[in-house]
């Protein structure tokens, strides 16, 4: 026997649950609009506006930190695509339907 005793309790536990966020997987920015020099110039401002915190209790507490602000700046400067929950694909036109009915 080993005189170890396992146990799960984390000494940062209460911390890391007030800095995990849940991610959702639906949303999707416009990141076409970066090709513009002065939309990639906003991004970067608030991008770095925002990463003004230096000290972390731990690696998992800096990601959350750091994926929040990407995502904060992103939502911001960039906007939100509309997800697309229909069946129909982008390409499906009325066009398309008509030869379909037929």
């Amino acid at each position: 026997m080993f005189p170890y005793i396992y146990t799960t309790k984390d000494k940062h536990e209460e911390k890391k649950e007030n800095t995990v966020t849940m991610v959702d997987k639906k949303r999707k920015y416009n990141i076409e609009i970066l090709q513009n020099e002065s939309t990639k110039f906003l991004y970067q401002q608030r991008l770095n506006n925002k990463l003004n915190r230096n000290k972390f209790t731990d690696t998992e507490e800096m990601y959350n930190y750091l994926k929040n602000c990407i995502h904060e700046a992103a939502k911001e400067a960039l906007g939100e695509k509309e997800v697309n929950k229909g069946r129909k694909t982008i390409f499906w036109d009325a066009e398309i339907e008509k030869e379909r009915k037929n």
